[in-house]
């Protein structure tokens, strides 16, 4: 429980602090959303609920390679032929989201309560 300097009473200890989360990653989470924004125009903005796991699981290890191979960024194409420059990290953090997003599913909401 928090109590703030007018007397407000908040009992949110040991919730986690998404926005401190957010102020720390700004850069990085908006190059996540770049990634989410490519494909949901690309493929449909829900169609990633409907690719099998091995699948995110697959591409995650393929862009983790390419960072220990030492490179930070690739370039993409599209059918129209314009160019798009996506960072790996962002690219594993994508696909390490939808795994989570299927391990919560799996397990349940909260694993810790």
């Amino acid at each position: 429980m928090s109590i703030n300097e007018n007397g407000g009473i908040k009992l949110d200890t040991g919730k986690p602090k998404l926005s401190k989360m957010l102020n720390g990653f700004c850069e990085p989470l908006s190059e996540v959303s770049r990634i989410y924004n490519h494909g949901g125009n690309k493929y449909g903005w829900e169609n990633w609920r409907l690719v099998e796991e091995d699948r995110y699981k697959d591409a995650a290890i393929r862009h983790l390679l390419e960072i220990i191979k030492g490179y930070d960024y690739n370039e993409e194409v599209d059918k129209d032929g314009n160019p798009s420059t996506y960072y790996h990290a962002a690219q594993l953090a994508w696909n390490a989201m939808a795994l989570c997003y299927f391990a919560i599913k799996r397990n349940g909401e909260n694993l810790n309560g």
